[in-house]
């Protein structure tokens, strides 16, 4: 197995991203854009690196927030977040780097790249979708569906697959309807699976904030994870 920091430029901003492998699966791999919570690229986001690797994906971590910035509270962590949150121009373009980076990754199949996110990283992989990135899918993880304001989406081109806990007060069913429109009017191939009695942050072993929605949930982990290598493996 490999790991180690990956840094890679959005105009004059050094991202410091983190690049994971095992060379026992060859050298033309199907690559994985990993994008972080809303608290950076901490350690479990690596842990979750490796485990891909495993199954024979290689894997950048990506650093959404620049100069391998992590938040260590979730007062912190919202206050990296929310400027990109509010400017989804600006967020589009820094998932775009990850892409244009992982592309050059020798021991990746640049035709084969998809990109999954957990939470706000959740958004950056569908925002990556939404600029017209040629990945084959995205995968969201207890995400933000909520489509950018003001920002054109070009062709959708991805298939995308949403893992998501059915009583996550942060971000309820209902907001699924919008998100739906949004992909029919698109004519996406997208799906949704939903985890009955699951709140946010469901595969954050350290998500304990049940009065803010948060709890992990170890089988909801587990089956997520789950459909999400069988849909990678199935493009």
């Amino acid at each position: 197995m490999q790991q180690a920091d990956f840094a890679y430029q959005d105009g004059n901003v050094t991202c410091m991203g983190n690049l994971t492998y095992d060379p026992k699966h060859g050298d033309s791999q199907p690559g994985v854009i990993l994008f972080p919570a809303f608290e950076g690229r901490k350690d479990l986001f690596l842990e979750q690196a490796r485990t891909l690797a495993e199954e024979g994906f290689a894997v950048l971590v990506a650093d959404v927030y620049g100069e391998g910035k992590v938040g260590t509270s979730i007062e912190e962590s919202m206050g990296l977040m929310m400027p990109f949150f509010e400017n989804r121009a600006a967020l589009r373009a820094r998932v775009h780097a990850a892409f244009d980076a992982i592309q050059q990754v020798e021991c990746i199949d640049a035709q084969r790249i998809s990109a999954i996110g957990f939470c706000f990283g959740g958004m950056c992989a569908l925002d990556l979708a939404r600029s017209g990135a040629a990945i084959q899918g995205a995968v969201g993880f207890h995400s933000v569906f909520a489509a950018p304001e003001g920002l054109a989406n070009e062709a959708i081109t991805a298939k995308i697959l949403l893992l998501h806990g059915y009583d996550d007060p942060q971000v309820p069913s209902e907001a699924l309807a919008d998100f739906a429109k949004e992909m029919a009017a698109a004519k996406v191939d997208w799906q949704c699976i939903f985890y009955g009695n699951v709140m946010h942050a469901f595969t954050d072993r350290e998500a304990v904030e049940v009065d803010m929605g948060r709890k992990y949930d170890s089988v909801a982990h587990k089956r997520s994870w789950q459909q999400m290598v069988h849909f990678l493996r199935s493009l």
